[in-house]
């Protein structure tokens, strides 16, 4: 099934409400028609129970990031806010099944925890465990573990959590934190398999950075921040946005930041076992033809 919205006061609608978390998929205002299952791999499916609060471009994402998580490539699922990233990632791992683990970092928000929560009940039958503190463990029979970065930090001894798949929710600006990215580099770089965005993180070199960073993407004359920066500084989001910076030499050190993203995969300079990053895998759900309210 797909969901049609009501696109009145679209405008006014508060996607931190109970009634609106995360986009679309919790909005009152829906009518439900009827769609069809999605079949990703022989032993991966995902029913007709979740896909019927899916729009076409949702079930795109899932498709995209299952292609990923099958071919064990690092992938970031990067839109603005409201599109609905958690109900594509939520219905994934429901079809991945109950066997699998999943770490979900996010955040030290209540409301972004909330959201999760609601999501994997209303989209999955997996169990879910919020990790609150050193006595948790991935011993026990949950599918799904959400946990704050700020608990993870104050465990410290992460051990006895074991994870099939890491997924860094960067939205509430997660990885702007030292102390977060820290933590989360020092546990998981190189093992994390999905960062969630609503900013795109080809405008922020230190995020870029960070991203790449817990991906292992960087190569060997880039490992550190002051060598990257200096190769493909930017301005300042608030000096762009006021113009005091040429625009247009701002957009062509975009290019080039891009065309280094691009040329990671390429160059294959990395051991087998390392994740590359390309544009090509940073996916996002804001295409032209694909609005919240139709």
């Amino acid at each position: 099934m797909h969901v049609v919205y009501n696109n009145n006061n679209i405008n006014n609608l508060d996607i931190f409400n109970p009634d609106y978390i995360d986009g679309p998929l919790t909005s009152k205002k829906m009518i439900i028609e009827q769609t069809a299952e999605l079949r990703l791999s022989e032993n991966v499916l995902i029913s007709s129970h979740t896909t019927q609060y899916l729009k076409c471009f949702q079930l795109e994402a899932v498709r995209f990031l299952y292609e990923r998580l099958s071919k064990q490539e690092f992938c970031i699922f990067n839109d603005e806010s409201g599109l609905g990233k958690s109900a594509p990632v939520v219905a994934l791992l429901n079809g991945l099944g109950i066997s699998k683990k999943t770490l979900i970092v996010l955040q030290n928000d209540e409301q972004l925890l909330a959201g999760w929560q609601f999501h994997l009940g209303v989209l999955s039958d997996l169990p879910v465990c919020v990790i609150k503190d050193v006595n948790d463990s991935t011993d026990s029979a949950h599918s799904v573990y959400l946990s704050k970065w700020s608990v993870l930090r104050s465990i410290g001894d992460l051990s006895k959590l074991n994870f099939d798949y890491i997924i860094v929710d960067h939205r509430g600006y997660t990885l702007n934190n030292n102390f977060c990215t820290s933590m989360l580099l020092k546990q998981f770089e190189r093992k994390v398999n999905i960062v969630i965005s609503s900013v795109d993180i080809t405008s922020d070199v230190k995020l870029l950075y960070n991203v790449m960073s817990l991906g292992g993407c960087l190569e060997h004359q880039h490992k550190s921040f002051r060598s990257f920066e200096r190769k493909f500084h930017l301005p300042a989001v608030k000096e762009v946005l006021s113009k005091r910076v040429d625009l247009e030499e701002y957009y062509k050190q975009r290019g080039v930041l891009g065309e280094y993203i691009k040329l990671v995969k390429i160059s294959k300079t990395f051991a087998c076992d390392v994740i590359a990053i390309s544009l090509i895998h940073i996916y996002h759900l804001s295409h032209p033809n694909n609005t919240r309210g139709t």
